[in-house]
């Protein structure tokens, strides 16, 4: 991709969950560091510790090598969310090609979660309200991007009132690249259109 900024993020700050993604990520980054350490520690002395877990006696070793992997887990979280909520990233990054405007999910394993819009295209961003609790302070949206090249979704936790589409709405306008929006995504703060 080209250059890459945030399309879809945040608005009004969001400095201080930036900050307490990166205390999390350095705290998993310890931890895992720690297990390892462990491991080899354990491993050196002759791998003689041992745990019970279920009735059954396991190596002390194992209880490491699980701790050292669900760090791992933590750290690519926290990792993705730390970027997810800095200034150069966002819930959707977007970069300009010389065919179009390519949307991408930051931060994510496994299956590509991008699509690329040519120019004259239409692109159709929709959110839907997956979870409500404590009183509407605890939600989560399931954001699905459509454009004719394909589709991609994701669960999010957020408030949708928070959000920002103005750089977008920007570069597509750019493109002649149309952009939809749908579901609570109307509620999203839009170029010319306050949320």
């Amino acid at each position: 991709m080209h250059e890459v900024k945030a399309g879809l993020f945040r608005s009004g700050g969001g400095r201080r969950a930036h900050r307490v993604m990166l205390g999390l990520t350095v705290l998993s980054v310890l931890w895992g560091v720690a297990s390892l350490v462990a491991v080899a520690v354990e491993l050196a002395g002759g791998a003689t510790g041992t745990f019970e877990l279920g009735g059954r006696r396991l190596p002390l070793w194992v209880l490491w090598v699980g701790s050292a992997v669900a760090a791992a887990v933590v750290t690519q979280d926290s990792y993705a969310n730390w970027r997810r909520t800095g200034p150069h990233h966002g819930i959707l990054d977007i970069a300009v090609e010389p065919t179009g405007l390519r949307i991408a999910r930051p931060g994510t394993w496994g299956r590509s979660r991008e699509v690329l819009v040519q120019r004259g295209e239409t692109v159709i961003l929709d959110a839907r309200l997956v979870r409500d609790r404590r009183a509407g302070t605890d939600r989560s949206y399931r954001f699905t991007v459509s454009a004719p090249a394909g589709s991609f979704g994701f669960v999010q936790p957020i408030y949708v009132e928070k959000l920002s589409l103005v750089p977008l709405d920007e570069a597509a306008r750019e493109l002649r690249i149309t952009v939809e929006v749908s579901g609570a995504m109307t509620a999203v703060e839009r170029l010319g259109v306050p949320a």
